[in-house]
């Protein structure tokens, strides 16, 4: 099978799985108990009349089929609605908030990865070893800390101990930068705002922390696990009969080998972190998709938790694709 036949099956592949999602999700909001006009008027709530003169005029009275119909019809045009509360496009909101959630997502995983990889190396090397039972130790006792139970003790030791660290938002309120990309690191060095770049550092620190050492715990373990299996694999022996030194081993037979469930694994941890960023932005306020979910749940804006979790599901699928191109482009079996 070709890769180009090979990427569009796999792109068809994801769209059942969203219409899944989308019809999931539609009918869970409807579902719930509670009222949307209600929790939008709040305390302005008046009478019976006036809130049935606001769902209409949402279209909120309609049959389900057909607000369904509707917002999927909507939906294939790339119209994800209106925000109930804010008033704006769906879509303009994901995008103002999107990019907050792609700078934490991209340090945390250059952060969490080659670490990850080389802790995993590591302790495989020395199988068996103190040093090995200790990485793999941590890295299982890591991964079973939750990020916000992490995230708040990080805060807790930064008040005790190093109260220079910011413990919230992306930038300090007093600094001025222009938004070019949404990424502050990247609209800070276009701009040569050097202060900017450091402040926004020292507010990724704690965050990228708090997410990125997950990934490193479970790569770590998925690498040591992969390399020690293979060390086991006949060639590896045969390698060793033929008078080929240990580092000549892991180098040509052991690590090239190890390496493709390793990369694949990596890959799917950028959908994996992109889920633990909702936790990690609440516990550390940054204004990105998971502060904008946990916003319109809390308001039962319908449109804007049906858009948030599209765009998610959107994001992890295109994720999903390009991990399977880069396994089939290095490993072809997996296209047959």
């Amino acid at each position: 099978m070709r890769i180009r036949e090979f990427v569009l099956i796999r792109a068809l592949m994801m769209v059942p799985m969203l219409l899944v999602l989308v019809t999931i999700v539609f009918l869970i909001m409807r579902v719930v108990p509670g009222d949307p006009v209600v929790a939008l008027m709040g305390a302005r709530a008046g009478s019976e009349q006036q809130i049935n003169i606001i769902r209409h005029s949402l279209g909120l009275d309609k049959p389900l089929y057909l607000q369904y119909l509707e917002y999927m019809g909507n939906l294939l045009r790339g119209d994800f609605g209106y925000s109930l509360v804010r008033q704006r496009p769906v879509i303009d909101e994901l995008l103002h908030y999107f990019p907050a959630t792609l700078e934490l997502t991209i340090w945390s995983m250059l952060l969490g990865i080659p670490s990850g990889v080389y802790l995993g190396v590591y302790a495989a090397r020395r199988e068996g070893s103190k040093v090995d039972t200790f990485i793999t130790t941590g890295a299982l006792v890591r991964w079973c800390i939750p990020v916000f139970w992490l995230g708040t003790i990080l805060q807790v030791l930064v008040v005790q101990y190093a109260p220079v660290l910011p413990l919230s938002d992306r930038i300090s309120p007093q600094i001025t930068l222009t938004r070019i990309t949404g990424l502050y690191l990247v609209d800070s060095i276009i701009t040569g705002n050097v202060t900017a770049f450091v402040d926004t550092l020292r507010h990724l620190l704690l965050p990228v922390i708090t997410l990125g050492t997950t990934t490193t715990a479970s790569v770590a373990t998925i690498a040591r696990a992969n390399l020690v299996e293979v060390q086991g694999e006949e060639y590896v022996k045969i390698a060793r009969l033929k008078g080929c030194t240990e580092d000549q081993v892991f180098r040509k037979h052991v690590l090239p080998n190890a390496l493709i469930p390793i990369l694949t694994y990596a890959g799917l941890e950028v959908a994996i972190l992109m889920q633990g960023a909702v936790l990690t932005e609440t516990v550390f306020s940054w204004p990105g998709l998971g502060r904008l979910l946990l916003f319109a749940v809390g308001f039962r804006d319908f449109n804007l938790i049906q858009g948030t979790v599209v765009f998610f599901a959107l994001i992890m699928g295109l994720v999903n694709i390009l991990v399977d191109i880069s396994y089939a482009l290095v490993d072809p079996r997996v296209r047959y």
